[in-house]
């Protein structure tokens, strides 16, 4: 059995203080441990430092539950804004975390961005199931379809806003998540390609 390094043991130490101050709740704090884990396990978590892989570790295990801010997190951990950032880049593609593009999970953090927007955008429920049918089919299908989670959630949303025949704008859409009005339609429309339905977008 491998002994993990002393950096490993030292982020693991700082990720316990840290969840305690910030009151993370225990499946988050594992997430965190999953990432770290991986970080090691790729040989980087020594080249973007302890401080900075623990800060960014809190944000992408996160995301999809709770908004904790970078400020936050850096005055937390000691590592600063730059340094928190570039470790991002490392735990992330394209918005999904390099773990869930290794377990196929890609489909996970845009899911659990749907209910959020289907409840801002007031499209009701049976949207909701329509959008969660259209991202796992599409995903199923072709997994780098995915953007950003929040852009292929509010795609899919518009999507099947538009098959119920209550479209939402796509300019009110961009307005709600905070992202282009371009990127919701492009994204709608790939996903559309891709599943064979026939919609003016």
């Amino acid at each position: 059995m491998e002994l993990p390094s002393i950096r490993k043991i030292r982020a693991l130490e700082l990720l316990e203080k840290t969840a305690k101050k910030l009151e993370l709740p225990e499946d988050v704090v594992q997430r965190c441990r999953e990432i770290i884990d991986d970080l090691e396990g790729r040989k980087i978590l020594s080249y973007i430092g302890v401080e900075a892989a623990v800060g960014a570790a809190i944000i992408a295990a996160s995301k999809p539950h709770m908004y904790i801010g970078l400020r936050t997190v850096s005055r937390e951990t000691g590592a600063s804004k730059k340094q928190i950032y570039r470790a991002l880049k490392k735990i992330f593609v394209r918005g999904v975390t390099k773990i869930e593009r290794k377990t196929g999970d890609v489909a996970g953090p845009v899911l659990a961005e749907i209910p959020r927007i289907a409840l801002a955008t007031g499209v009701g429920r049976d949207a909701e199931t329509v959008a969660r049918k259209i991202v796992e089919k599409a995903l199923a299908e072709r997994p780098s379809l995915i953007k950003t989670p929040v852009v292929t959630a509010a795609a899919s949303i518009y999507l099947a806003s538009i098959l119920l025949n209550r479209r939402i704008p796509a300019k009110d859409m961009s307005r709600i998540v905070g992202c282009g009005e371009a990127s919701i339609r492009h994204a709608a429309r790939k996903m559309a390609g891709y599943l064979d339905i026939k919609v003016y977008l």
